[in-house]
């Protein structure tokens, strides 16, 4: 069960880590108080939609939430990129990462019954919470016009949705 838990933590750090992105200091004229990383939100919200995907999770409203925000981040990644990009390349980007999260999750049969201390328990609280944690959590890290960044990252998430519970 461990190396499960360890396999889910790993694909998340993977697809992060696989990122080519500017750091946000290297952006003259942008903002750099360093509110979470933009493609952190993004990456962090597939990996929350691939598994209730592969766990078979209902739909509800914290779905929605997860939906409109990718969409909010699609938008800011497109107006503040160096280089452009049109909404179909930023979306295919997204759904092929969405679609190899799926398959990465789905390809482990236990990963659903994981401990309660796991990403899989966080998620599936987010899942069963109130959609306005990813709405406010969105609306914070796309607030500001900056560079798209991943960094800073996983220290400031809970931080970031535990401050938008609503």
């Amino acid at each position: 069960m461990i190396s499960l838990k360890a396999s889910a933590l790993s694909f998340a750090i993977a697809i992060l880590a696989s990122t080519s992105v500017v750091r946000a200091e290297d952006a003259p004229g942008f903002d750099d108080s360093k509110p979470m990383g933009v493609f952190c939100m993004q990456y962090l919200l597939i990996a929350f939609e691939a598994m209730g995907r592969a766990c078979a999770w209902e739909r509800n409203a914290v779905d929605d939430a997860i939906d409109a925000g990718l969409a909010s981040i699609d938008n800011f990644i497109i107006a503040n990129s160096p280089q452009p990009m049109s909404k179909e390349e930023v979306v295919q980007s997204r759904t092929d990462e969405l679609k190899f999260a799926t398959d990465f999750y789905a390809s482990h049969a236990d990963i659903c019954k994981i401990p309660p201390d796991s990403f899989v328990a966080y998620a599936w609280g987010l899942h069963t919470g109130n959609p306005s944690r990813v709405e406010v959590g969105v609306a914070r890290v796309t607030a500001v016009p900056r560079l798209p960044t991943l960094e800073p990252c996983f220290p400031s998430l809970e931080a970031y949705l535990s401050s938008s519970q609503g």
